[in-house]
């Protein structure tokens, strides 16, 4: 009778298939020649407990590399690790990347974790540090170089960074000094003005490149007072002296006394565009009086020098004076 019962209507793979669709765990009684690759992957996706029902001889290697594909955490966790092969994995990280997260560490390689960065470069999370050798390494600052911040100083290539710097230019923000050469510094400040600020002060300070800076349009077309964290002393003294009217645009912690002196002395008007600092004793103020002495009505008095406080009283007698003349005359008429 039990013979007659066991599965005496099913002599067909797609019988087969239509009853581990609706009852995955009855393949476990299916005879040897209906435990088809493509029986047990249907049984096998549908319900993890198959994997404990199967003999691991029915596993061949296109099954188990049609399990992990389809489903890599359940397949890693459910799978005998033994039947997985090293093709099996770089099939996998292959096509997606980040599956890399899955796969149980002892069983990494250099090879597979730089096909899965390839693939999708947020695998990097998943590498381990000791397979993070310096073919990885580069791979990864070529292909993703917003990673470059979070790789020690000493793994990063100096060559790597020189060539990915030309398209990504905010990587010399985390080359040496050494590295970021003059014809990189020219390179990436064409990409934006902004990358000026990490210039190398021997490179920066040089006339040749004080001059192509202060062609950049940045500069050339001022909007507004120039970001200090892009102009230092040496350029903004060489705006100044290429032309005085820079003045109002450099910022004014840079701004020291011979440079408002002769600010000043340009233009009068420059004295309101002055740090109180460098105006405190009076003396710019006296120059500025020089050329525009009205401005002797808009001097606070703590900037005021005994030769201005004379001067602001003879200018007041001067008024009043006339004033009163004026009023006698009034008076006679």
């Amino acid at each position: 009778m039990s013979d007659i019962l066991k599965f005496t209507g099913v002599s067909s793979e797609e019988e087969a298939l239509l009853i581990v669709k609706s009852e995955p765990t009855i393949v476990a009684s299916f005879p040897e020649n209906l435990l088809t690759d493509n029986v047990l992957f249907e049984a096998l996706s549908r319900d993890k407990r198959v994997y404990t029902m199967i003999d691991k001889i029915f596993y061949t290697d296109d099954l188990v590399n049609r399990l992990i594909l389809n489903n890599p955490k359940q397949a890693f966790e459910c799978l005998n690790h033994s039947l997985i092969k090293n093709g099996h994995l770089i099939n996998l990280v292959t096509v997606d990347g980040l599956a890399i997260e899955y796969i149980p560490q002892s069983m990494l390689t250099n090879k597979i974790c730089n096909i899965a960065i390839e693939q999708n470069v947020k695998a990097h999370e998943f590498v381990p540090l000791h397979l993070r050798d310096a073919t990885y390494i580069n791979k990864l600052m070529l292909s993703a170089p917003e990673y470059v911040c979070r790789i020690d100083i000493e793994k990063r290539d100096p060559e790597v960074l020189k060539k990915v710097v030309l398209e990504h230019p905010f990587v010399i923000e985390f080359m040496s000094m050494t590295d970021r050469t003059p014809e990189i510094c020219e390179a990436v400040m064409q990409k934006h003005h902004q990358w000026i600020a990490f210039f190398p002060e021997r490179i920066y300070d040089s006339l040749d490149m004080l001059e192509k800076m202060s062609n950049l349009e940045y500069f050339k077309e001022p909007k507004q007072t120039f970001d200090p964290s892009f102009v230092r002393k040496s350029l903004a003294q060489y705006l100044f002296n290429k032309d005085p009217s820079y003045y109002r645009y450099l910022p004014n912690a840079i701004k020291d006394w011979d440079m408002a002196l002769a600010a000043v002395k340009h233009d009068a008007e420059n004295i309101l565009l002055t740090p109180t600092s460098l105006k405190s004793d009076g003396k710019l103020w006296e120059i500025a009086l020089q050329l525009k002495p009205e401005f002797y009505k808009i001097i606070p008095l703590e900037q005021q020098s005994d030769s201005i406080r004379i001067f602001i009283a003879r200018e007041n007698a001067r008024k009043n004076n006339g004033s009163l003349v004026d009023s006698l005359s009034e008076t006679a008429n």
